[in-house]
């Protein structure tokens, strides 16, 4: 009895010496597991800010950064009012998608356009065509006007300011708008056909180059160019903005009819 009984207090008394290590064990594996976090310590997914935190994709303005189509231009350009002599040509060139502002609120229609700016207006009228590669060596591969200037020299409505040179960057004249738009013109079988001779009413009709003549005369026989406040023609000035889309509201108006 007395072995018994001696026996029952040395199993009571190991029990008794476990428990606390075991306690120790459980609360140190406790720690382990929970030390890292749980799997969303860092954060949920969208923590960082969702998909659009940055702006959506139109912020920086693609399609509808010069404003929905038919809304006056008067309430985005400061510059241009409503009794203005271009109102409508400009309404017409941001509603088309082929002019934009100089700023948010400015269209700057005293300023000037280059060449290759011009001729990316047209080609994008004409349904922004493929064409092969252009003459021209100072035509950069890969420029945001090289499709425009490649369509405009195959359909011949860009001859170049040489045989080799297109000088994308100078200002585009009167003279050299209205025989780009005469050319696209006749690529459309339209244009003067037979004897077409008369004389321009102008003082300086003189000063009209060679090259341009033809383009003169039947841009102003159909109203599409007219003369300046001065009375003059001014056919070697360079084309203002406003003016600019003046023409080309007049040009489409005459060959869509």
């Amino acid at each position: 009895m007395k072995k018994t009984l001696a026996l029952l207090l040395c199993v009571v008394l190991l029990l008794a010496l476990a428990a606390p290590a075991l306690a120790a064990d459980e609360l140190a594996t406790d720690e382990v597991s929970t030390s890292t976090g749980p799997l969303d310590e860092t954060g949920p997914l969208d923590e960082t800010g969702p998909l659009d935190e940055t702006g959506p994709l139109d912020e920086t303005g693609p399609l509808d950064e010069t404003g929905p189509l038919g809304t006056d231009i008067c309430d985005r350009f400061t510059d241009v009012s409503e009794d203005a002599w271009y109102h409508d040509a400009v309404q017409w060139a941001v509603d088309k998608g082929i002019m934009n502002g100089v700023a948010p609120d400015l269209f700057d229609p005293d300023g000037t356009a280059t060449r290759a700016m011009v001729v990316t207006m047209l080609w994008r009228l004409e349904g922004e065509k493929d064409g092969q590669p252009s003459p021209f060596t100072d035509v950069k591969a890969g420029s945001w006007y090289e499709q425009a200037v490649n369509w405009a020299a195959e359909t011949g409505v860009v001859k170049g300011t040489s045989a080799t040179i297109f000088s994308p960057d100078d200002p585009i004249t009167r003279e050299q708008l209205a025989a780009i738009l005469y050319r696209c013109a006749q690529s459309k079988g339209q244009g003067f056909t037979g004897a077409w001779a008369f004389p321009l009413d102008f003082p300086d009709a003189a000063e009209v180059s060679e090259y341009a003549n033809e383009a003169m005369h039947w841009m102003v026989m159909h109203g599409i160019l007219t003369g300046m406040d001065d009375g003059t023609l001014a056919p070697k000035d360079n084309a203002t903005r406003a003016q600019i889309a003046t023409m080309f509201m007049r040009f489409c108006g005459e060959t869509e009819q």
